[in-house]
């Protein structure tokens, strides 16, 4: 290559990166504008549900904050159409009911996940609700909304202090069954990464992780939220997220470097051997883990295949 021709690559090269990391500011400015505004009405809309102790009052506050949330998600993808020419490839079931129970079981590779999941389902069916630490909700200003959005709280306590205090055991359950018990009478969708955390080969390689693009599941929280929802919670949505060029962060997706997303949705029936106790019956324990490590080893399945159709 000439000189002259090695120049006009670089210069090329630097005026799209300029132009991609523009294009970064402008999106972070608009989501960040759409947050700001929807924080501040849900903030609004909580202060007021907090004050009213009249229950069906109550009950509309909550509907009119879901929509407020519902919207937000909505701008959100209005404005990645706009700017962003990202390819979603959306297949398998997607015959959903907004006001009807599930649970939403996906990996979790990104903080993009989230954004591609409200993206899939916003409005088709309930919004997702994440369990939480007890311990966030104490925190200045999101405490207080994660509160008015109705996200379950959970308590855990280590195993030393269970030792020092036997009487707590059994407590953190029981915080938690409270939590989730109004969710009998409105229609929900409990999210569940259960990775525990974002994939990474770092994490991948230090858990000993069988899987080729997944960390080994853990199947307590899913088994929980079937439990204390038996009767209502009849769906579970297994989804599995594939970004056949490799992962990319906030930045990137936000620079419009992100090309092709793929989700793939199947509806899993709850059926009788779903529901056991996880805490006491070791059985059903082995059986559930066994049953999500299936599942997962199809996911990661999936995922090999979504690469290496992109690199075809």
């Amino acid at each position: 290559m000439h000189s002259s021709d090695a120049k006009t690559a670089k210069k090329e090269s630097l005026l799209k990166t300029i132009g991609q990391n523009s294009l970064g500011v402008l999106g972070s400015l608009i989501l960040l504008i759409n947050t700001i505004i929807t924080t501040i009405l849900i903030f609004i809309l909580a202060i007021i549900k907090f004050i009213v102790i009249i229950k069906p009052i109550r009950a509309k506050i909550s509907k009119l904050i879901n929509l407020v949330c519902e919207n937000w998600f909505s701008v959100n993808n209005f404005a990645i159409n706009i700017l962003y020419d990202i390819k979603f490839d959306i297949s398998g079931s997607m015959n959903l009911q907004k006001n009807d129970w599930y649970v939403l079981l996906s990996n979790h590779q990104s903080w993009i996940d989230c954004m591609v999941l409200l993206r899939v389902f916003n409005r088709k069916i309930p919004i997702p609700k994440f369990f939480s630490k007890q311990e966030m909700f104490w925190l200045p200003i999101v405490g207080l909304v994660w509160w008015a959005l109705d996200f379950p709280r959970m308590k855990r306590y280590s195993k030393e202090k269970l030792a020092k205090n036997p009487k707590l055991k059994g407590k953190d359950l029981e915080v938690t069954k409270k939590a989730i018990k109004k969710f009998h009478h409105i229609p929900v969708t409990i999210g569940n990464f259960a990775e525990g955390t974002r994939f990474t080969m770092q994490k991948k390689q230090k858990a000993n992780s069988p899987y080729n693009n997944l960390l080994q599941p853990k199947a307590g929280g899913l088994a929980l939220v079937l439990k204390l929802m038996q009767g209502k919670m009849n769906t579970i949505l297994d989804v599995t997220i594939i970004y056949p060029e490799g992962m990319a962060d906030m930045w990137n997706f936000l620079c419009g470097r992100l090309k092709n997303v793929k989700v793939i949705v199947n509806q899993i029936t709850v059926t009788d051997d779903l529901i056991g106790d996880y805490t006491d019956d070791p059985k059903y324990r082995a059986y559930i883990q066994s049953w999500l490590n299936e599942i997962f080893l199809k996911k990661d399945e999936l995922i090999t295949n979504g690469k290496l159709e992109m690199m075809l």
